[in-house]
């Protein structure tokens, strides 16, 4: 009898260390697992992220399009909106007071119009719809920025920037409208919308963890 309870003491002894080991080799093996989910999460939410920010793009230039090419019958004009009343991010904050393409570059609410209308750009932050109404919430960590300017295009087909078209300082109006909209977007956060539109350097998407860009030309028809 005394001989079995010795025993049955060093088997009881061997299965706790088997179980040990077997507890230690599963914690091995979870934790690269975990890891490979954690970064299959973050990559789902970075693809997710970029898909939402290039809807917001392709959404203005899709608007933008559907505006006249200018408000004028004849000829072109400057760059910018030519009234209070179709400044896109003003105090109506509405889109659908602009009458024409170049009227999508301003400045946000409350800032003052200075300087070149072509250092301007339209920033909304969150991005609004067209008659300036929320969007859904899953777009609040976005900041969208377009310009317009006038572009030469040659034959060779590479753009030349030509400028605001006001015909002071090598600035002339031409057949084509460059349209830019970027959307950029933090990883952690918001991205901080800039508190001034005097130059490029207020452009949110430079600092940004992420941003979409694109560029469409439209001929004068």
């Amino acid at each position: 009898m005394k001989n079995q309870a010795i025993n049955n003491k060093k088997s009881r002894g061997v299965t706790l260390v088997e179980l040990m080991v077997a507890v230690s080799i599963i914690l091995i093996a979870i934790i690269p697992l975990i890891s490979m989910i954690i970064q299959g999460v973050q990559g789902t939410q970075k693809l997710s992220d970029r898909t939402r920010a290039s809807q917001l793009v392709q959404d203005m230039i899709e608007e933008i399009k559907q505006k006249r090419w200018d408000e004028t019958l004849t000829g072109e004009t400057e760059v910018g909106f030519d009234a209070a009343a179709e400044d896109p991010t003003g105090s109506t904050g509405q889109r659908l007071n602009c009458d024409d393409i170049d009227d999508y570059i301003g400045y946000e609410s409350g800032s003052a119009w200075s300087g070149d209308p072509i250092d301007n750009h339209m920033v909304e932050y969150p991005p609004v719809d067209e008659g300036g109404n929320s969007l859904n919430p899953i777009f609040d960590k976005f900041v969208r920025e377009t310009t317009v300017r006038y572009v030469d295009v040659p034959l060779n087909g590479d753009v030349e920037f030509s400028g605001n078209g006001s015909g002071v300082g090598g600035n002339p109006t031409t057949d084509f409208k460059e349209v830019d909209v970027w959307v950029s977007w933090n990883d952690t956060g918001n991205v901080t919308a800039p508190a001034g539109v005097s130059g490029d350097t207020t452009w949110a998407w430079e600092s940004a963890d992420n941003f979409v860009h694109s560029q469409t030309i439209i001929a004068k028809p």
